[in-house]
C-alpha cells in the first residue's frame, strides 16, 4: 500500500447524501489529475459511501492541479479533438435523433442545454436537428474558443439568466458529472432549468466494481493495482448512486439504458462492449459488466397534462 498521507483533514461527507463514510478510506490514490500515475507518492484518498455506493476522492476539484486540469487534459486539447470525435460522433447523432423522437416542437422550439460542451460538436448534432443549443463549460480555453469561432450561446455556469428557468427541454451531461465538486447543486439548478417535461440525460462509466478489487488487493499489500484502474475523476457512479442524486435534486424517475450506440471503437473493443452491455441490459443489471450506462434523469408534467408534448418518453 502506498505511503499514508501526512496532512489529510478527517473523513469527507459524500458528495450526494451527506454522510461521512464508516471507517477508514477505500484505498489510497497515487493518481494526479494533473500529472497522472504517480507511483508511491499520495495524492489523495478514496472513500465509499456506504448509503448510496458512490466512490469519491477527499481532493477538492475546484482549486489547484484539479481545477487547472480541466483545461489542459488531453481530452480538451484542440490538437486532439478530430481523434476524439472519431469515437463520440456516433454516440452524439443517436443522442440528438433520439431526443428528438421524444419531444415534439413546441411554440418555442426545442432547447437543449450542452453541459461539458467542449468544442461544442454535440450542439451541433443538435442544431442540425433544428433545435436550440445553450453550451456550458468552466474551461477558460474552451469559453475562449466559443466566443471567437462559437456557432451558439456558452457561458461558465448553468445557473445563468441566459439560460431560462422551466424553459429547457433536455440537458445533457455527457462524461461530465463525475468531475462536479457538488453534483447534487448542479442537479438540482438543472431541474429548475428543465420544463415539465423535461430530462437530464448522463454517460456514466461503469468501474466501481473494479476499483473496489483493486482497493482490496492495496489494503493486502499488493503494488498498488488501485491506480491501474482509476482515471483523473473526482467522484465514480454506480446505478444506486445516480437514483439517490436524482432523488434528492427533485427529478421524479430515472430509467437507466445499459446500451450503447455509436461509440466508435475498434472492433475488438466493441465487441466486448457490446457482449458485456447486451448481458447487463438482458439480465436488468443483475449482471453489470457494462463498462458504461446511461442515465435519463425526468422531471414529468404535472398532473392533468400540460407541458411539451412527448413521443415515446418511458
Amino acid at each position: 500500500m502506498p505511503g499514508e498521507p501526512k496532512d489529510f483533514s478527517p473523513a469527507p461527507a459524500c458528495l450526494i447524501c451527506g454522510r461521512p463514510p464508516a471507517g477508514g478510506p477505500l484505498g489510497t490514490s497515487a493518481f494526479s489529475p494533473r500529472t497522472g500515475r504517480r507511483p508511491g507518492e499520495v495524492q489523495s484518498r478514496l472513500w465509499e459511501c456506504p448509503a448510496c455506493g458512490l466512490i469519491f476522492r477527499d481532493s477538492d476539484y475546484t482549486v489547484g492541479d484539479a481545477s487547472a486540469s480541466l483545461d489542459q487534459a488531453p481530452y480538451v486539447l484542440p490538437e486532439n479533438e478530430d481523434l476524439i470525435m472519431q469515437g463520440k460522433r456516433g454516440v452524439f447523432a443517436h443522442l440528438a435523433r433520439t431526443l428528438s423522437a421524444r419531444f415534439e416542437p413546441a411554440a418555442r422550439g426545442r432547447t437543449v442545454v450542452d453541459f461539458g460542451c467542449s468544442y461544442g460538436r454535440l450542439g451541433k448534432a443538435f442544431q442540425a436537428a433544428g433545435w436550440k443549443v445553450f453550451g456550458v463549460d468552466r474551461a477558460p480555453g474552451i469559453l475562449r474558443y466559443h466566443r471567437e469561432r462559437g456557432s451558439f450561446p456558452v457561458v461558465a455556469d448553468l445557473d445563468s439568466p441566459q439560460i431560462p428557468d422551466g424553459g429547457v427541454d433536455a440537458v445533457a451531461m455527457i462524461d461530465v458529472i463525475y468531475y462536479l465538486e457538488k453534483p447534487i447543486d448542479v442537479l438540482r439548478v438543472a431541474h429548475r432549468k428543465l420544463a415539465r417535461p423535461g430530462v437530464v440525460v448522463l454517460r456514466v462509466p461503469n468501474r466501481n466494481r473494479l476499483l473496489k478489487l483493486a482497493a482490496a488487493i492495496q489494503r493486502l499489500g499488493g503494488k498498488d493495482p488501485l491506480r491501474r484502474f482509476e482515471v483523473d475523476h473526482k467522484s465514480y457512479w454506480t446505478v444506486r448512486a445516480i437514483k439517490a442524486a436524482a432523488a434528492a435534486a427533485g427529478f421524479d424517475r430515472v430509467r437507466i439504458r445499459r446500451r450503447e450506440h455509436g461509440y466508435g471503437y475498434p472492433w475488438r473493443r466493441k465487441a466486448l462492449h457490446w457482449s458485456t452491455q447486451m448481458l447487463s441490459h438482458v439480465t436488468g443489471g443483475l449482471v453489470d459488466l457494462g463498462m458504461v450506462f446511461y442515465a435519463e434523469l425526468w422531471k414529468d408534467p404535472p398532473p392533468g397534462g400540460g407541458g411539451t408534448v412527448t413521443r415515446g418518453a418511458p
